[in-house]
């Protein structure tokens, strides 16, 4: 990661990406990561996690204003949209929005695993997101904490599991 980390600025659009393993569009280890009004639309990780974006070892995600995450695919993983392995931080701000993302595993829009801080989210808007064979339509979340402030969770499925908007284990 460059020593600044990566910031994607407003009116970035990413789209039809995709990646063997994970991390569809983005694959982040060490690194921050900013996004401010940026879509990202029909990216796959075809084996692994994080059909959009992968976090892992301490890296941080922070989104706001309007960024949408779209039509984003985990095709054999967990986190259609994003996937967190022991990541620093996530905060979602400002009318982030995941629609109808999907997970053959877990975590339709989103898969935490044992993030090293709280996740917080703000006006987020979870909708038509759906994990296939696992937990958490929109989210799925291990050993992790959540702080939602007006977010929304609307038609999110979890197709042979538990929690369609949100499932969290310890």
């Amino acid at each position: 990661c460059p020593s600044d980390g990566l910031h994607f600025g407003s009116g970035t659009t990413l789209h039809h990406s995709t990646a063997a393993e994970g991390g569809g569009t983005v694959s982040a280890d060490l690194c921050a990561v900013e996004m401010k009004n940026v879509s990202i639309l029909k990216s796959t990780s075809t084996t692994g996690d994080g059909g959009a974006i992968l976090l892992s070892s301490d890296s941080t995600l922070r989104i706001k204003e309007m960024s949408t995450f779209e039509n984003n695919t985990a095709a054999a993983g967990s986190g259609g949209a994003i996937a967190c392995q022991a990541c620093g931080l996530m905060e979602f701000k400002d009318g982030t929005e995941f629609q109808s993302n999907k997970a053959d595993n877990s975590g339709g829009a989103i898969h935490l695993s044992s993030p090293k801080s709280k996740v917080i989210s703000s006006g987020t808007r979870f909708v038509g997101n759906t994990a296939t064979v696992g937990n958490g339509g929109a989210v799925n979340s291990h050993h992790s904490s959540w702080a939602s402030l007006g977010d929304r969770f609307e038609s999110n499925i979890a197709v042979a599991g538990s929690g369609g908007a949100f499932a969290s284990f310890a």
